[in-house]
């Protein structure tokens, strides 16, 4: 649940993400080290990286220790079935993975729906009439957006954090548009955005419709795009995460390798 409120990636896209995509990029002016994580190319075939905050680091952190070897310290490498493109991966450090029946195995989409619906069921969350609520992965994606927006980041800039290739599919999962287009401003820059503090906390959501599309997520983080090719912005207000001090090296000590991309 906090990877999909924090990085507003498809469940396709999460049960993808396998350690190699924590990668860094050393900012070529400061020499700072700043944490990115690749979104591998799902239904648009786009592949995107996203700037790892201060929050989602700590998550990531959580899960690689979760499924580490306590003796080796590696991440067991998994064959997945990729139903989509309806052949096998080849193996990978799958962050999403689980002990079934004393051999690791890829968590699956109708695994994080059937986990969230117990978790929901625990804590017994109504609406505003008393009926239970019910959340799907992908209403954590609307979420995202819609907290991404209010935060201050301009539509086209979640539109590429989300990977949609359309700007008014994301203006229709913001669940709150501003009355008005605001300016364009130096606080409400890519750069500047993820920096700035929510004016809101994240708005209750419909008792949920299953959607047709990839399930997906959302969140109270605002990560910034990095574009290939290019340095990712630093945040002004808060210092970027070193990926060592989340526990995102590799267990050889050498740190996350440079992506290619970035």
């Amino acid at each position: 649940m906090e990877f999909l409120r924090h990085t507003g990636a498809r469940i396709e896209e999460m049960l993808e993400t396998s350690h190699h995509a924590l990668v860094q990029y050393r900012l070529p002016t400061t020499g700072e080290i700043v944490p990115l994580l690749q979104i591998a190319p799902s239904k648009t075939d786009q592949e995107r990286v996203l700037l790892v905050n201060l929050e989602l680091a700590d998550v990531l952190a959580a899960i690689v220790r979760r499924v580490r070897d306590p003796r080796t310290g590696a991440i067991p490498l998994l064959a997945a079935y990729d139903y989509e493109e309806r052949i096998w991966n080849p193996p990978a450090p799958l962050l999403f993975q689980w002990d079934r029946a004393g051999e690791p195995s890829r968590m699956s989409g109708e695994f994080i729906r059937r986990a969230l619906a117990e978790v929901l069921a625990f804590i017994g969350l109504t609406d505003t009439t008393g009926r239970p609520m019910d959340f799907a992965p992908h209403d954590f994606r609307r979420m995202f957006i819609t907290d991404a927006i209010r935060s201050g980041l301009p539509p086209h800039i979640a539109q590429v954090i989300v990977g949609h290739t359309n700007i008014n599919t994301t203006r229709g999962y913001n669940a709150s548009t501003p009355p008005r287009p605001s300016k364009p401003t130096a606080s409400s820059s890519s750069a500047a955005a993820p920096c700035a503090p929510p004016r809101s906390t994240t708005p209750p959501l419909k008792p949920s419709g299953r959607t047709s599309s990839a399930t997906s997520n959302a969140a109270s983080s605002r990560s910034a795009p990095a574009p290939a090719h290019t340095a990712p912005p630093a945040c002004t207000s808060t210092p970027a995460p070193d990926a060592r001090s989340f526990d995102l090296t590799r267990p050889n000590g050498r740190g996350l390798p440079r992506s290619a991309t970035t």
